[in-house]
């Protein structure tokens, strides 16, 4: 395929995405009354058309491709801003989080930004890293390198944090104590800043993966909420935030994917190598307080490097389903809040691997993998059933399936209903080994379906040909 013909397409899938977005601010605006409301409706169906028109007058010269991004961008701006206001009249008292339009960065509602669950096999060993780090679990430092390691075995990549020669005064102990302080709130912190700063569509030439998050704002999406603080737990917590920057400035994920990927147009074979972190921190503002590695700011310029930009933005590439802001609002900092938040991780990485099976209803994953994948910020599943209730985390985990099922992640159905309780002398392993049927609620099912009917038909299977018996017939001289 030419350069112009990927730029074409490019083109399409941009304009595809775009003519969505704004599709979703017209179902958002639909629900409100006013001619502020009717005007920006009238205004949405207008830049549909504009972008519509620019795509058809698209011919594959570099004025017209600009002349496409340029106008796009340009529509959708004046869309968001319009719609920003409306949503600050009608929500004045909700924390508004930030988006990245060209000309810096403008308020808009939270519910503009849907962000997604990446499920590919590097953010996996990210994620695994980050919730293993508050207990130690898989990390071991290698003091010729000066290293933290974090390796799985049968895994094709691993996660490395390295001292340079520009970290003076720091130590393999400030590394350690950066991977200890990491927990499973940090994983819902990197899904949300790369839904942000590199949503999964194809960026337009000339444009990067980088703007200005603000910590508050990813406070409120994680289900921190900054106005319930008092002025200390918000230092807390944003102290915390920043360490979670930070990680994910320094933890380089080394690997690549075990099943090669193709363009379905030219069909060569896509790199996904990767060996580098996440993001770079390019520039802090407002400083507040002093902590490991820097000082605690307001708001952070974050770049996404260009190998994840690719991983994560590329439609050949990119894997996810758009449930994020569904545990984003579990409230966190109990058993049953984070053990839901992590289940939810959990069925979204099998929900997106195994489609078919998901939908057919065959995909029955046991509860210890479901508990144990991702480790809860607070306790563990192991730690209560080694304890002297073990019966607890049976407790909790009804609990956070309840949790779920009511947030529409999961369907009330299979074992979020069961209530019988396990019976027998060391009953522990075997409740854990016990595969369970937990299906997508109304909030996933669709997403899932979508994805099955999305993959290539199944080949049916060649049928065993019978043996002949018996002596082979003889053969004749003609």
């Amino acid at each position: 395929m030419t350069q112009t013909a990927t730029q074409l397409r490019y083109v399409s899938d941009w304009k595809t995405r775009t003519v969505a977005r704004l599709a979703t601010y017209k179902q958002s605006v639909a629900q409100y009354e006013g001619e502020d409301a009717a005007a920006l409706l009238h205004s949405i169906e207008t830049a549909s058309q504009v972008i519509e028109g620019a795509y058809e007058s698209c011919d594959g010269s570099k004025a017209d491709i600009d002349n496409f991004y340029d106008t796009t961008f340009e529509q959708v701006e004046n869309v968001t801003l319009a719609y920003a206001k409306i949503v600050d009249s009608r929500q004045a008292t909700k924390a508004q989080p930030r988006l990245n339009v060209p000309g810096g960065q403008i308020e808009a509602a939270s519910t503009s930004i849907t962000y997604v669950i990446h499920t590919s096999q590097e953010i996996d060993i990210w994620e695994r890293a980050v919730c293993d780090g508050r207990i130690n679990k898989n990390w071991r430092n290698e003091e010729q390198r000066q290293a933290r390691v974090y390796e799985l075995k049968g895994e094709s990549h691993r996660v490395e944090l390295s001292l340079s020669e520009a970290d003076h005064g720091l130590s393999l102990a400030d590394l350690e104590k950066l991977t200890l302080s990491q927990d499973a709130d940090c994983v819902l912190t990197m899904l949300y800043i790369c839904s942000v700063l590199a949503s999964p569509s194809p960026l337009p030439p000339n444009r990067y993966a980088g703007g200005w998050i603000d910590l508050d704002d990813v406070m409120q999406k994680i289900g921190w909420y900054p106005t319930k603080f008092s002025k200390a737990e918000a230092a807390e917590k944003r102290a915390r935030l920043w360490q979670y920057l930070v990680y994910g400035d320094r933890a380089a994920v080394m690997g690549e994917r075990t099943i090669p990927y193709r363009d379905k147009h030219t069909g060569e074979v896509i790199e996904t190598a990767v060996f580098s972190p996440i993001w770079r921190i390019h520039g802090v503002k407002n400083p507040l307080q002093r902590t490991l590695f820097n000082e605690v700011p307001l708001s952070v310029e974050i770049v996404i490097g260009k190998e994840w930009e690719r991983l994560l933005t590329l439609p050949n590439l990119a894997q996810y389903l758009p449930l994020g802001e569904l545990l984003g609002n579990i409230p966190p900092g109990k058993v049953a809040g984070d053990w839901a938040r992590c289940i939810g991780l959990v069925l979204a990485h099998l929900w997106r691997c195994k489609p078919r099976e998901t939908a057919r209803g065959t995909l029955n994953p046991t509860r210890r993998e479901l508990l144990t994948r991702y480790t809860p910020k607070t306790r563990t599943v192991g730690e209560l059933l080694d304890g002297d209730k073990p019966r607890r985390a049976v407790g909790y985990w009804r609990e956070a399936l309840g949790i779920l099922a009511e947030a529409g992640f999961i369907a009330r159905s299979g074992e979020a209903t069961q209530t019988t309780a396990p019976t027998g002398y060391n009953w522990q392993d075997a409740w854990l080994d016990e595969r369970v049927k937990l299906t997508p609620g109304p909030k996933a099912e669709a997403l899932v379906i979508e994805r099955a009917e999305a993959l290539p038909p199944l080949q049916p299977k060649a049928l065993p040909t019978k043996k002949r018996r018996g002596r082979p017939p003889k053969k004749t001289l003609e």
